[in-house]
């Protein structure tokens, strides 16, 4: 955390590696080895420590109402530090190697080696099917934001709706980008980190980039297509039903 513009450790017990932490009203729940430890947020004191066999933790996820850890069994803890146990992971999941994702119903459970495409959704213990995931080489983070599931990946960031269909007609957004992580700030902007590209900015996530093989320097709207002239004399026809780009007129 950020203190006075130093940064400085919160006085963990062992801690374990590759864990999120959990913020839920003013608690911070962490992953240490043999426990799950409960800071206040203002104080920074340990307030409360819950045994717990973590030494086997694949990870964490928490919602505004619960801290999830999993290991042997996926674990839920509500700000009264009160767990249940939801699912048992080793004895026929269908998810190997999985990460978890709060979603407005549950929890989504899926592969992030993709090794299993199948993204599932954990309601009320139950386990079932709720979509696919694309053909890429893994999963590099996820994110719920406006009923979203959002992918990131090595090939772009890909995303669903809350009933499991593909938006932007089944691309993914930045497509051939290592896309890292994506966030929402307050005043409704998307950010996106990738690996080798820097920081993408996007005041709104509905409009669409479209990357062309010539420099665009005047549109016209033309029926259902667009006219574009371009910076090295020449009149494109776009399609944008189709994306597609017809030279109309090649210039000296």
């Amino acid at each position: 955390y950020v203190e006075h513009d130093s940064l400085k450790a919160l006085n963990q017990k062992k801690t374990i590696g590759f864990s999120y932490y959990g913020l839920i009203d003013n608690k911070i729940f962490t992953t240490s080895e043999n426990a799950i430890d409960v800071y206040d947020l203002e104080s920074l004191a340990l307030v409360h420590s819950i045994p717990n066999n973590t030494k086997t933790s694949s990870g964490n996820q928490y919602s505004s109402r619960y801290f999830y850890d999993l290991n042997e069994y996926l674990l839920r803890i509500n700000r009264n530090f009160k767990i249940d146990t939801l699912y048992d992971l080793h004895k026929g999941s269908p998810v190997f190697g999985f990460s978890a994702l709060p979603s407005k119903r549950g929890l989504i459970l899926y592969d992030r080696m993709v090794k299993n495409r199948t993204v599932y959704e954990l309601v009320n213990k139950k386990l079932t099917k709720k979509f696919e995931l694309p053909e890429t080489n893994f999963i590099q983070s996820s994110s719920y934001n406006d009923s979203c599931f959002w992918f990131c990946s090595p090939d772009g960031i890909y995303g669903y709706s809350e009933d499991g269909k593909m938006i932007n007609n089944g691309k993914p957004y930045f497509a051939g980008k290592s896309v890292s992580c994506i966030l929402k700030d307050r005043e409704g902007n998307v950010w996106f980190s990738t690996i080798n590209d820097g920081i993408y900015f996007v005041p709104d996530i509905n409009n669409t980039s479209i990357k062309t093989t010539y420099d665009p320097y005047r549109l016209k709207a033309f029926k259902n297509k667009i006219l574009v002239g371009t910076t090295g004399n020449e009149i494109i026809e776009f399609s944008t039903g189709t994306e597609t780009s017809k030279t109309l007129i090649k210039g000296k």
